[in-house]
């Protein structure tokens, strides 16, 4: 029986930007980064924040938050959207389909508080049409720290296809097919390269993917909500192929096995099924027991680690018994 453990996760992301298909991602940049309060100035609040949604780089802890402190250029009436908890956090990007009823979003112009990015689009286009307010986005502040303030015309582009499309936008790398609405392979040794289940069963490539390249097989998202297939074994490991892994199950079978692979780069499988926009589409570039500690939560079982050490990231582990 394992022990509960705490990781801190580093995370900063980048600004989504559109490539040549249209679609709309968001990247993991391995860059540690504290966050202190603005009036306190306790460290590391990472998991438990508000953020300014109007002011660059203000952050609340929840006891200055609760108490209403607040200090210049902040205005109190300014919308304050609240980080998710870690726990939320892996809960989240570990579900193949992500929680979005407890989203709980802020709204950047107005404050109010709505449940899906979907609504929040639409309140935001009828009810603040033009406003010239820059802002940063709620869905991602909740997530993680995008430091990019957007216009009203870039926020609500960046909400429709980076949250509210997201993974609609899937093309075919062989027959070029667009938009992928069935079910589709994802290679887990390509750079960004995805087959529909017609090519796949063909065993069309392109020169630049190989034959024996694993890959994950990824079902529309309805089909996971109705068969429940958070719980099954779904994943297949990106090194040896090997089929049928639960999450946890995946990182037992690459610690155990695939150590000596870890320098090979390779795509998450996990984060190939969820098709979140907070997944890593391109390759690792740590190592795949490295990205499941630190992006997932998921510590191999049997593990007897101290103090893990990840560039500037230290991880505290009790170990386990």
């Amino acid at each position: 029986r394992s022990k509960s453990f705490g990781i801190v996760v580093a995370l900063s992301w980048q600004r989504a930007s559109h490539d040549q298909q249209g679609t709309f991602d968001l990247s993991m940049a391995d860059v540690y980064r504290e966050i202190d309060c603005s009036i306190c100035h306790e460290k590391d609040i990472k998991w438990s924040h508000f953020v300014c949604l109007v002011c660059p780089e203000y952050y609340l802890c929840c006891k200055c938050h609760e108490e209403k402190n607040h200090s210049k250029p902040h205005r109190p009436y300014h919308p304050m959207q609240p980080v998710l908890s870690q726990q939320d956090f892996f809960k989240y990007v570990n579900s193949v389909v992500p929680p979005e009823d407890d989203i709980r979003l802020c709204c950047p112009y107005c404050g109010i508080w709505i449940q899906t990015e979907a609504k929040l689009l639409q309140h935001c286009q009828i009810k603040h049409d033009g406003d010239g307010d820059r802002v940063r986005c709620p869905v991602c502040v909740k997530f993680c720290t995008l430091e990019q303030s957007l216009s009203f015309a870039m926020f609500i582009d960046h909400l429709k296809k980076g949250h509210c499309e997201r993974g609609r936008f899937m093309f075919c790398n062989t027959c070029r097919k667009t938009p992928i609405l069935e079910n589709h392979h994802s290679c887990l040794i390509c750079n960004d390269y995805d087959l529909c289940e017609n090519c796949h069963k063909a065993k069309k490539h392109n020169q630049t993917h190989m034959p024996y390249h694993p890959m994950q097989p990824v079902l529309p998202k309805k089909l996971y909500a109705a068969q429940k297939t958070s719980s099954f074994n779904i994943y297949r490991c990106p090194f040896c192929g090997e089929n049928e892994f639960s999450a946890q199950g995946l990182s037992d079978h690459c610690r155990e096995l695939h150590v000596e692979s870890q320098a090979i780069r390779v795509r998450c499988p996990i984060c190939s099924v969820n098709r979140s926009p907070f997944k890593e589409y391109y390759l690792l570039k740590d190592s795949l027991l490295d990205h499941l500690k630190n992006y997932h939560g998921i510590l191999p079982k049997g593990s007897t680690y101290g103090s893990y050490t990840i560039d500037r990231i230290i991880i505290q582990l009790p170990s386990t018994i």
